[in-house]
């Protein structure tokens, strides 16, 4: 199955990417009658056939829709200081994207050394990821805490209390407060 990936798809005609459009036709080298689909990164996985085969502009009729595709029983949200060497975060970002999570936060904590992010590359990892692992849900990348006061005696804007990780149930006395930079 070729999964591409159009957040914007309207049925029961789609014009894919200039840069979708020559993956299909001239790197896969597919040709007007056959199959391909695409996910609008919301669940929907759409069952396409080609019906105009231009390498810059490859026009597809949507033939079946099929919602809520792979859904999971549970939303999981995980936030990550992303780490000094970027392609550490970047395998994290794949990995976060092939098990199921719905959105990603990175923190800037007191103690994190990576500054700055660059949005359209995180996108373009979990998009690749989406597609490689046959995912019809785009985990959302939030970037609302990933712009960092540069002084760090600013107050933080959030304390969000810590668990230590432990085999059995932890008693309650060892909850511990952890402060947190946005």
């Amino acid at each position: 199955m070729q999964l591409f990936y159009a957040p914007d798809i309207v049925p029961p005609e789609y014009t894919l990417s200039e840069e979708e459009s020559k993956h299909c036709i001239r790197v896969l080298r597919m040709a007007c009658g056959e199959e391909l689909h695409i996910t609008d990164g919301r669940g929907n996985l759409y069952r396409c056939e080609i019906v105009d085969d231009n390498p810059k502009r490859c026009r597809v009729r949507v033939r079946d829709t099929n919602s809520e595709f792979g859904k999971l029983p549970y939303r999981l949200t995980m936030a990550v200081a992303p780490t000094k060497n970027n392609d550490r975060f970047e395998w994290f970002l794949e990995k976060a994207t092939e098990i199921g999570v719905a959105e990603i936060i990175p923190l800037a904590t007191e103690h994190s050394e990576r500054r700055t992010l660059k949005p359209e590359r995180e996108n373009k990892v979990i998009t690749a990821a989406v597609k490689q692992s046959l995912k019809a849900y785009h985990p959302r990348c939030d970037r609302s805490s990933s712009s960092p006061s540069t002084d760090r005696n600013s107050s933080p804007t959030a304390t969000l209390p810590v668990r230590p990780w432990a085999r059995h149930s932890c008693p309650a006395s060892c909850t511990k407060e952890a402060t947190y930079w946005f």
